[in-house]
């Protein structure tokens, strides 16, 4: 629920008017401040309250672009969404080309708006009359951004994959590394953050559509931007990796342990190729196999290097930690200070039904999150 909840935001960034007789000027940039859920007469407020949510978008004459990053139970994610629109009187209708949750490529979506001096109001779904759907609505508040309104957008509008995914979907790889270049040189450069980890992120939505040649073409690039990053080297290998060839995949691993000694996924992946059997693992006195193991197996996801995911394990009353390969040379647990480390304390347990995840995508700050049944 809460991942639809996150996706019917992206979706519906929309605008219309009080009037029937004159639609809005919608063009410009938008922020959502506040976000509600109502079934029959109950109304629980998501934003600000249960999510952590940052949510823009902007439009021009007859396009839209969305994108967020959205915060629930310690996981984030990022959403992007792009399409056209049709705005008639207080009737908005939004048809998305592109979204970071696929189930909804193709489909449209029918709001009604209010807008209030620089506030917007509106409510999905509706009908055609323009009636909320019974089964449950959502009504959103944002405000007009501008120079004056003292709001500042953080992550959001500084991430250049918004502009740079549709070029993408509409021209191909190459479009997609001459618009790139094109706004990292021009006077667009200062309006977005150009950091390692954003053209990681426009690589992975590529590869998720299973183009993994562009995905490395991205890579490549941002390699290039980043030679003395060995995350970007990493990145690289795994994708190599991933496509079956092993020669390139050590010497881009190779090179991100020549940058960064100490990098664990470098020296994990490395080990990966020398090992028949490679993986992390969940061991400890409240499992059924202890601490002699063998180890129960996580699985990587196969679109995000470096997020391992275990679930359904039953566990005791006891102590946990997580390990690769059946060795202890990798082994992470919470130290004094309680953060993830490798070598840290073991974790403790109450019996259960359990779900892991591990995300070392940042070999400086591993992380892992614990859910019980």
């Amino acid at each position: 629920m809460k991942t639809k909840l996150f996706y019917c935001l992206l979706i519906v960034f929309s605008l219309s008017s009080c009037s029937q007789k004159k639609s809005l000027n919608i063009k410009g940039t938008w922020k959502l401040v506040q976000q509600q859920a109502i079934t029959g007469n109950s109304i629980v407020n998501n934003f600000p309250g249960k999510n952590d949510v940052d949510a823009i978008k902007t439009w021009s004459d007859n396009y839209f672009m969305a994108f967020s990053r959205s915060k629930v139970d310690k996981i984030v994610t990022d959403g992007y969404a792009t399409g056209t629109y049709k705005l008639d009187g207080n009737k908005y209708e939004e048809h998305i080309n592109y979204i970071s949750y696929k189930p909804w490529e193709g489909t449209i979506v029918k709001m009604t708006m209010e807008l209030r001096n620089d506030t917007l109001i509106q409510t999905f779904p509706v009908d055609d009359k323009g009636k909320p759907d019974k089964n449950g609505s959502w009504v959103e508040k944002y405000i007009k951004l501008d120079k004056s309104s003292g709001v500042k957008t953080g992550y959001i509008d500084q991430n250049p994959i918004g502009v740079l995914m549709p070029v993408y979907l509409e021209k191909g790889i190459a479009a997609t590394v001459e618009k790139y270049k094109s706004m990292l040189a021009g006077s667009e450069k200062d309006n977005y953050n150009w950091d390692r980890s954003r053209l990681d992120h426009l690589g992975g939505e590529i590869l998720n559509r299973g183009n993994a040649q562009d995905a490395i073409t991205i890579y490549k690039l941002n390699a290039s931007l980043h030679p003395d990053d060995a995350e970007t080297f990493c990145t690289l290998g795994w994708a190599y990796q991933n496509i079956g060839d092993k020669k390139t995949s050590i010497e881009y691993f190779e090179k991100a342990r020549k940058l960064d000694p100490k990098n664990m996924y470098a020296l994990e992946r490395l080990q990966k190729v020398d090992k028949a059997v490679a993986y992390w693992g969940l061991v400890g006195s409240a499992t059924k196999n202890g601490w002699d193991g063998p180890d129960i197996n996580f699985n990587e996801d196969k679109n995000k290097k470096g997020v391992w995911v275990l679930k359904n394990v039953t566990l005791t009353d006891g102590e946990i930690k997580f390990r690769f390969n059946n060795d202890w040379s990798f082994n992470l647990g919470n130290n004094e200070k309680g953060e993830f480390v490798n070598g840290g304390d073991n974790i403790k347990v109450k019996a259960g039904l359990y779900d892991f995840t591990l995300d070392l995508r940042d070999d400086s700050t591993p992380k892992y999150t614990i859910s019980r049944h």
